[in-house]
C-alpha cells in the first residue's frame, strides 16, 4: 500500500484516536503515514488530498453535510471521496448514544453528493458488522469523484 500510498495523513478530532494511531503507526515503523489531530467542524485545514476516506465516521458528524462539503474543498482535482457507513436499520448501533446520527439512505447521502458538486457516485453493501448485542449491522462503501 506504500507504494500507491506514499504518504497518508489520519485525521481525527479525538485525541485519543490519534495516540492509537501513533502507536500502531510506531509498532509497524509506518514513516509514511502521518497521524494528525484536527476537527474539520471547527477549522479549515491548508492541504489537500487525491483520497479522503471516512469510515464509520459520518453518523458521528451532527452536520455531515457541511463536512461533505468542506472534504470536497479538500479533494485535488479528480480526486475521490469514500464513505463506508450504517445502512438504515433499527438505530440500535450505539444503544443509547446521543448526538449521532443513526444511519444513512445511500441513495439520499447520493444526492447531496450531486449536489455539492461529486460525480461517479456508486455505493454496494461491503460488510456485516456484529456487536456485541448480537445484532448485525449492514454497511455500505460509496464512492464519488470530485
Amino acid at each position: 500500500m506504500k507504494e500507491m500510498c506514499p504518504q497518508i495523513t489520519l485525521m481525527d478530532s479525538s485525541v485519543e484516536m490519534i495516540k492509537v494511531c501513533e502507536e500502531k503507526k510506531e509498532y509497524h515503523k509506518a514513516k509514511h503515514i502521518h497521524p494528525l489531530w484536527f476537527n474539520l467542524e471547527h477549522s479549515k485545514h491548508e492541504n489537500s488530498f487525491d483520497l479522503i476516506n471516512n469510515q464509520m465516521v459520518l453518523h458521528h458528524v451532527i452536520d455531515y453535510e457541511a463536512i461533505i462539503a468542506t472534504i470536497y474543498s479538500l479533494l485535488n482535482k479528480e480526486g475521490f471521496l469514500a464513505i463506508a457507513d450504517l445502512f438504515i436499520k433499527d438505530g440500535s448501533f450505539h444503544g443509547s448514544e446521543i448526538n449521532v446520527h443513526k444511519c444513512f439512505d445511500p441513495n439520499k447521502l447520493s444526492s447531496i453528493l450531486l449536489q455539492i458538486g461529486f460525480k461517479n457516485i456508486r455505493y454496494k453493501k461491503c460488510f456485516d458488522m456484529r456487536r456485541e448485542n448480537g445484532n448485525t449491522y449492514p454497511l455500505f462503501l460509496l464512492v464519488a469523484q470530485k
